[in-house]
């Protein structure tokens, strides 16, 4: 799993260039064919590089065409630093510019943990540590650059300047809450609006791409904050630019189900029927392509979402974990997830046709959600342990995860009393696998409050988030283990640093404290 989404980004990028981008002959709007322009030159980078930001210095880089009106508007100012044993601190997580003043050109090293700082291996770089002479004695980085620690070796410039590029946004929802409760939701606000550049993007360190699964938390957080309409839809749009031939958003099966689902959350909390009569079209046509992806019950199966729409196996040479991703897991694979966001994205997709009175598709959609509601029940619910297991295609596949019962419960699958008693209980007994990230950490407190067990999800928050801050996070991480010590809580996708310390789907905080206090 650690290689997974390295392998998604080249092999997404290969479908979106055989596409050519044609977007002229799927739509007229500009504003979306130049959108689906930026996001192929990100994939150029992120798929050819590791997903490090800066190499060889182009990765999210304004293009020309944009120069002139930036799509997101920020603030820029000069920050202080604290400058201790020859290392700048700029005392919190943040993204910008480093300036120095020198006759001869600095050596920089920067990261948003110490360690990672004062690493000196390049090949353990997440970001470029690239400098250029903007004019005679000012070295500049081209790119902004994620980091709270940097420094120089060797001579030291005369004068050093950071200058912030920060969303600029404001907190548009009044919120009150204990002092501890207000700290946690002011750090996960901060780690959206670090995030909010061009796109809700995932983090600011490494990918710096939008991703659809990702995009349902940081959608719900901002419009529980900020309200910013029109990045929500920049990002909404450049997901699907390709459209469904190009195969599945971000590579991934339920990223695909994901952005459906996404359509119908930015209709919820902004009510934009221009947008979504422009988007309808692609949005179902996306969601109806899942009929010939599935198996004759109806369920997407590991062997049938293999298969393309046209018959052709697109997705041939792609091993399970590279199509079907559900959390950062040894259990990644689990189909009784998958199908439940599959429900969920059926549901939500009958919702955007009741919007705009396409109540046939809405029929066949509501008619569909409910088949494969009973198929799940029928064929992974084991009534003797009060849970879904992991797979809905094989039985002896008898184990249980957290995931599709979490899920089942959050979209509507697991519906009566009973269920909702039994799999609330098992959650907050822990006797199941903890999910693998902050992300599924939001949607098991969800979970938790339908099955009327706010005192547990309240806890579980504080487990996650509230140990975040304990371990001094100043933006919300992307993986967080209390069990890691030391250096170790930098390690991800097999790279000592890999780890993104400000990463967009753990600022639920915003939105679930609110629904904690309801």
């Amino acid at each position: 799993i650690i290689m997974t989404r390295k392998f998604i980004a080249a092999a997404f990028l290969i479908s979106l260039l055989a596409t050519g981008y044609s977007m002229a002959s799927e739509s007229h709007d500009p504003e979306t064919y130049n959108l689906a322009a930026v996001l192929r030159d990100m994939r150029k980078d992120v798929a050819a590089l590791d997903m490090k930001v800066g190499y060889p210095g182009k990765h999210l880089e304004v293009p020309e065409s944009f120069k002139a009106t930036r799509l997101q508007k920020f603030k820029t100012a000069e920050i202080p630093l604290k400058y201790e044993n020859a290392v700048y601190d700029a005392g919190q997580e943040t993204i910008g510019y480093i300036e120095a003043e020198s006759a001869t050109k600095p050596l920089l090293f920067l990261g948003e943990s110490l360690a990672e700082a004062m690493n000196e291996d390049p090949k353990h770089f997440e970001q470029t540590n690239l400098l250029v002479e903007v004019r005679s004695g000012l070295w500049k980085t081209p790119l902004p650059l994620a980091l709270r620690y940097f420094r120089f070796k060797g001579a030291q410039p005369d004068k050093v300047r950071f200058i912030e590029e920060i969303a600029d946004v404001d907190d548009k929802v009044p919120f009150s809450g204990t002092e501890r409760e207000v700290k946690m939701r002011n750090v996960a606000l901060r780690t959206l609006r670090l995030c909010m550049r061009e796109f809700l993007l995932d983090g600011i360190k490494r990918d710096r791409l939008p991703w659809s699964g990702d995009l349902t938390v940081s959608l719900l957080a901002n419009a529980a904050s900020f309200r910013d309409a029109d990045i929500v839809k920049r990002s909404l749009l450049v997901l699907d630019a390709a459209g469904w031939r190009a195969g599945d958003i971000n590579g991934i099966i339920d990223y695909s189900l994901w952005l459906i689902i996404s359509h119908e959350l930015f209709q919820e909390h902004f009510g934009d029927m221009e947008f979504l009569r422009k988007n309808y079209r692609r949005v179902a046509e996306r969601l109806e392509s899942f009929t010939m992806r599935a198996d004759k019950n109806g369920l997407l199966t590991l062997k049938s979402i293999k298969m393309n729409l046209s018959g052709k196996e697109l997705f041939v040479n792609w091993d399970q974990d590279a199509i079907l991703f559900i959390d950062w897991t040894k259990d990644s694979g689990s189909t009784t997830a998958l199908n439940a966001v599959y429900y969920g994205a059926l549901e939500a997709g009958a919702k955007l046709a009741d919007r705009v009175g396409r109540s046939s598709d809405a029929k066949r959609w509501r008619s569909r959600a409910e088949k494969i509601k009973t198929l799940l029940k029928k064929q992974a619910w084991d009534a003797e342990r009060g849970l879904f297991r992991f797979d809905v295609e094989d039985p002896a596949l008898g184990h249980f995860t957290r995931h599709g019962n979490i899920y089942a419960v959050c979209l509507g699958v697991a519906d009566s009393k009973a269920e909702l008693d039994s799999i609330g209980r098992h959650l907050a007994d822990d006797e199941l696998p903890l999910v693998g990230t902050p992300y599924v950490s939001a949607y098991e407190v969800m979970t938790l409050v339908k099955c009327g067990r706010k005192d547990d999800a309240k806890a579980l928050v504080e487990k996650v988030w509230g140990s975040m801050l304990d371990a001094g996070a100043t933006s919300f991480w992307e993986g967080f283990d209390p069990e890691e010590k030391g250096d170790e809580r930098w390690f991800f996708y097999g790279r000592p640093f890999g780890k993104s310390l400000c990463h967009a789907w753990s600022a639920a905080p915003v939105f679930l404290l609110p629904m904690l206090q309801k």
